[in-house]
């Protein structure tokens, strides 16, 4: 089978999690002998794994001849002649025009790496009252978002990109597979109007190298943070748990963003900057080095994180996860075998779980096994790479009826 990859970025600052989750999937088809393409709307960091696939750079994956920048989108699938295309946009919708026509001419999937299709901000995330937003996209919820702030609120700017966002939707929910990796994507996009039948839920892969179990209790007292710094990633509450724990302890957080000045000012004013050192994004070797010795993996989301992939990676590791009960996390942290959730915002809760497993080791340990035999039995290539291709093999039978 040919498949055509089409993804917004593969910046490693900025796509994340869905970036690691395309690789993925590149990487086990090209194994399992399909060809694979990729037109990427930037053109940086261009990671190895990509190298066995042919790759394209179609600036925003603009649709029509770029004059001597090159080819667009639309020339590409025409010489190429995919047997489907598979979009992994997670940034704009912007794309709407390439998605209507590519759906015209091949078997489409897409699958919703964040809240695109169902949130103008794409986070489903209110900033003023720090609470999870669960209204359904029309005009009640673009009312509260100029209310509060998370959307446009000059009236011809919203206006036209209300327009262009229901165009977006309309376009994406007339095709055959909309791909989600947790089961609480897979109800909000139900809930959120889109047919229940075009929605696959399907649990991303993590190669069985990478899923270790530990034989040993590292001495040093190592709490691991690891992701986007942002105002919703809630690494403020996380300094603030800090702050009321009274064993020793250090903070690594790996990662880089806006919010990190903000978060070196409070580590100052919480009198606990000694305690923090701030890595930046590390290599995916020396991330598997933090994941081995610490003692516990916190994320502190404090919006509807759509999977959260850094926890499951770091339980492959054997390293268990506290995290706030959020959004897709509860598909993959079970309270009390692999970690500890707790309720959003709860900070003394956090505090505790955390000490917990820094008092205990033998139950971190014990935690850290349970939560690798969980990523080894629940998110095998296997399963994974039958799926996809299973979806795939459905969406061109539907596309040539």
């Amino acid at each position: 089978m040919k498949i055509l990859f089409a993804t917004n970025s593969l910046n490693p600052s900025y796509a994340g999690g869905a970036r690691v989750l395309l690789e993925s999937e590149l990487d086990l088809l090209a194994k399992a002998g399909h060809q694979v393409i990729t037109v990427c709307g930037d053109s940086l960091s261009l990671s190895s794994r990509l190298n066995q696939a042919k790759t394209y750079f179609v600036p925003k994956l603009q649709l029509r001849f770029l004059g001597n920048k090159g080819d667009g989108f639309q020339s590409i699938v025409l010489r190429e002649n995919p047997d489907l295309i598979h979009f992994h946009v997670c940034d704009s919708y912007s794309y709407k025009d390439t998605i209507i026509w590519s759906s015209r001419q091949k078997p489409i999937a897409f699958t919703a790496h964040n809240h695109l299709l169902t949130c103008p901000n794409m986070r489903r995330f209110s900033s003023s009252s720090i609470k999870v937003c669960n209204l359904k996209s029309g005009l009640i919820c673009w009312q509260k978002a100029i209310q509060d702030g998370c959307y446009y609120r000059h009236p011809i700017r919203f206006l036209r990109n209300f327009r262009k966002y229901k165009r977006f939707q309309e376009s994406v929910s007339k095709l055959t597979n909309v791909i989600t990796y947790s089961e609480y994507m897979e109800n909000t996009l139900i809930q959120a109007g889109f047919f229940q039948k075009k929605v696959k839920m399907l649990y991303p892969a993590f190669n069985k190298n990478e899923v270790s179990v530990r034989d040993y209790i590292y001495p040093k007292n190592l709490i691991l943070y690891v992701g986007r710094l942002s105002y919703e990633k809630g690494i403020q509450l996380l300094l603030q748990a800090c702050k009321i724990m009274t064993l020793d302890y250090n903070l690594y957080i790996i990662g880089d963003g806006n919010y990190r000045r903000e978060l070196e000012k409070l580590a100052g004013g919480l009198g606990i900057s000694s305690r923090l050192i701030f890595r930046g994004w590390v290599s995916a070797s020396q991330l598997a080095t933090f994941y081995s010795r610490a003692k516990v993996l916190v994320v502190p989301s404090i919006w509807p994180e759509p999977f959260g992939l850094i926890g499951p990676e770091a339980m492959a590791h054997g390293c268990p996860v506290v995290a706030f009960d959020v959004g897709g996390i509860s598909d993959w942290l079970i309270d009390g075998q692999s970690g500890f959730l707790v309720p959003v915002g709860n900070v003394k809760e956090l505090a505790y779980r955390i000490e917990q497993l820094l008092g205990n080791p033998e139950l971190a340990n014990e935690m850290g096994r349970k939560g690798s035999e969980l990523v080894r039995e629940k998110f095998s290539p296997e399963n994974h790479l039958r799926g996809l291709l299973s979806i795939y093999e459905k969406a061109i039978i539907s596309f040539n009826r």
